[in-house]
Parts: structure tokens; C-alpha cells; sequence
């Protein structure tokens, strides 16, 4: 019978892996690496691949967060007095951001732009 939680993790190894790795080498890796203890906990990952082409298993692949939307959801599951306060907390931060834009909105715009135009020696002790 296979080991199907092995095949999972190995998956997801595989996965990151190809991050750093040419694509031969990973599934090696990835199965020396769980058998060592290495597990990826996809419920707990706050970035994840997304495809980039066409090619399958072959294709380019780039990190991009995860949404807040599945940690909202298990939150509104375990304790939804807290999703409230969040999105009371988000209208507050909304409400002083206009408010700050309102008041001091041209000195935030010459500010943006210098830093537009700024290079990483302008930075430099």
C-alpha cells in the first residue's frame, strides 16, 4: 500500500525545492528530506508557487503571498469576536489615512516622489 502523506509532503517538497534546484535533483532530495523529518504544513504557509506558463510541471514558478482570506475564514470558525475587531481596526486605519492624505496630502507627494527618484547610494551612512 503507498504511503500517501509521504507522496503529499514529497509533492510539496518537490514544490520548493525547484525553487533552488534544477527539477531532476528534487525528487531525491525531497524524499531524503522527509525521511529525515522535513514537513511542510500548507495550513501554516503564508506564501505559496503560482505558475507562470504552460509547461506543466516544467514551468517557471513565482513566490506570492497567500491571502488573508483562508486566515480570515479559520479565525471567523475559532473566534469570530476577533474578525470583528480586525475589521472594526481596518476602518480606523482607513478613516486616519484619509484623514492624514486631507491634512498634509501635498507634503506626502513631494515626499513620494523623492523617494521616487532617490537611488540606493542616496541612502548610504
Amino acid at each position: 500500500m503507498p504511503d500517501v502523506e509521504k507522496l503529499d509532503q514529497c509533492v510539496m517538497l518537490v514544490q520548493v525545492l525547484r525553487l533552488t534546484f534544477p527539477a531532476p535533483y528534487c525528487a531525491t532530495l525531497a524524499s531524503a528530506l522527509y525521511d529525515l523529518g522535513v514537513r511542510i504544513h500548507p495550513e501554516l504557509a503564508t506564501k505559496k508557487l503560482e505558475g507562470l506558463g504552460t509547461m506543466g510541471p516544467f514551468q517557471q514558478q513565482r513566490v506570492v503571498g497567500v491571502s488573508d482570506d483562508r486566515d480570515k475564514a479559520l479565525m471567523r470558525h475559532f473566534a469570530p469576536h476577533l474578525v470583528d475587531k480586525m475589521d472594526l481596526a481596518e476602518e480606523e486605519k482607513q478613516a486616519v489615512l484619509a484623514e492624514l492624505r486631507a491634512k498634509h496630502g501635498n507634503r506626502i507627494a513631494e515626499i513620494e516622489q523623492r523617494l521616487a527618484a532617490a537611488k540606493p547610494e542616496d541612502f548610504e551612512p
